[in-house]
C-alpha cells in the first residue's frame, strides 16, 4: 500500500512538473467544405444544383492567428472526386497557396451544366495534415427532376 501511494504521489509530481513546462500547442489550420452564401459556407450535405446557374460549391481554409509562419507557405493541396462516365469516378487535383497578408483562401469548385451529380468527395490537404474530407451529395432541384 505504501509503495504505491508513493507511486501515485511521484506520478502527480511528474505531471504537474510537465503541465507547468508544456505551452498551448499553436492553433492548425481548418477547413470548411460546402456552399457559399453571404460570405458563409453552409456545411450542407445534400446541395440542389438547378440546370441554369448552379450555387458555388466549394471550401474555405483558415489559419488562425498564431499558426507557425513556415506553415502559412506551405502549399494547401485538394481533390475532388466526382462521378463521372461510364460509373467512373473523375479526380481533380490542385495546389493552392495562401496569399500574402491573408489569413483565409477560399476556392470554388467549378460546376458544369454537363457534369454528373451524386457524391462529390471533397479532401483538403497541408502537409501531411488533413484539413477536411467531406462528401457533398449534389442533387437536382425538383424543378429540374420533373417532381
Amino acid at each position: 500500500m505504501k509503495s504505491q501511494l508513493g507511486l501515485l504521489g511521484r506520478l502527480g509530481l511528474l505531471g504537474a512538473v510537465v503541465a507547468c513546462q508544456s505551452e498551448a500547442p499553436p492553433s492548425q489550420p481548418s477547413a470548411e467544405v460546402g456552399m457559399f452564401f453571404g460570405g458563409e459556407v453552409q456545411r450542407l450535405k445534400k446541395v440542389e444544383i438547378p440546370p441554369v446557374r448552379p450555387p458555388k460549391v466549394g471550401f474555405r481554409v483558415v489559419f488562425p492567428e498564431d499558426t507557425p509562419q513556415k506553415q502559412w507557405n506551405e502549399p494547401i493541396e485538394f481533390e475532388v472526386v466526382r462521378p463521372g462516365p461510364a460509373g467512373r469516378r473523375v479526380t481533380k487535383m490542385g495546389t493552392l497557396k495562401l496569399p500574402d497578408g491573408q489569413h483565409r483562401i477560399d476556392h470554388v469548385i467549378a460546376i458544369s451544366p454537363t457534369d454528373k451529380l451524386g457524391v462529390w468527395n471533397v479532401r483538403v490537404v497541408q502537409g501531411d495534415m488533413v484539413l477536411a474530407d467531406r462528401a457533398l451529395y449534389l442533387v437536382p432541384t425538383a424543378s429540374a427532376s420533373g417532381t
